[in-house]
């Protein structure tokens, strides 16, 4: 951050780290006057990189021993289901373990752009995707990662503005892991990327203590205690250099 600002009404703004660090910020509010508001706008310098395909692909493998932090991506997650009996029936139909790890998780992406059309609806999950053969662009990269999940490779949702992408998990044989980006959705993009929106939350099993069920993604939300009635709120996110 680079810079913060806060009206009068603002009496406090804290930060808090959710599970896969995605930090959120909390603003107390105690109390607007009926007629006015409060604001608070924070400023963040955000540097990105282009992803290349590596040289020699064919030297990654899957992890045998990984962190905590990339195991947690082999776990079933809200709309995510890699233990399903089609999901699991399907990966491993598709997988041929002679190949290298690379070209198995293409197999993958390939049959999910070939079989499964993007069309607009309801969010309905990687199982009923596989089921009905089509879903939302977010329920594609969903059926993606649950097919991965199933071979046991680790794989997230990636969350941009008003978009998704997929990232799998592979090392190189001194153990280093590497996480690559692909597009399920539109023009082919596997294992690279050089989109320049910011990265918003990686991952799609979040739990926030106010909630009662695990979140695939956490969104701005406004709570109230008390009111003699509810106010109105903005959440607005802007880019000011896109470029």
């Amino acid at each position: 951050m680079i810079d913060r600002m806060a009206s009068p009404h603002v009496a406090a703004v804290k930060f808090r780290n959710l599970a896969s660090a995605v930090p959120q910020a909390l603003v107390s509010i105690p109390k607007v006057p009926a007629g006015q508001t409060a604001q608070v706008k924070m400023t963040y310098k955000i540097t990105k990189q282009a992803v290349s395909s590596p040289i020699d692909p064919a030297c990654l493998g899957v992890a045998t021993t990984m962190p905590s932090t990339v195991r947690k991506h082999l776990a079933t997650s809200p709309g995510i289901d890699p233990r399903a009996t089609t999901i699991r029936a399907l990966a491993a139909k598709t997988d041929d373990k002679s190949r290298s790890a690379w070209d198995r998780i293409t197999s993958l992406y390939d049959w999910v752009r070939d079989n499964i059309q993007c069309r607009d609806g309801q969010r309905h999950g990687s199982i009923t995707t596989l089921r009905e053969g089509w879903g939302q662009k977010e329920d594609i990269s969903s059926l993606f990662i649950a097919l991965c999940r199933a071979l046991h490779i680790p794989a997230r949702t990636v969350w941009v503005p008003d978009h998704n992408y997929a990232e799998f998990y592979l090392q190189d044989p001194g153990g280093k892991g590497y996480w690559f980006p692909c597009e399920l959705v539109g023009l082919r993009s596997f294992g690279e990327t050089t989109s320049r929106r910011p990265i918003l939350q990686r991952g799609d099993l979040f739990r926030v203590p106010e909630k009662k069920v695990p979140l695939r993604y956490v969104a701005e939300h406004l709570a109230v205690k008390q009111a003699l009635a509810r106010p109105q709120v903005q959440f607005i996110r802007q880019l000011s250099n896109p470029a």
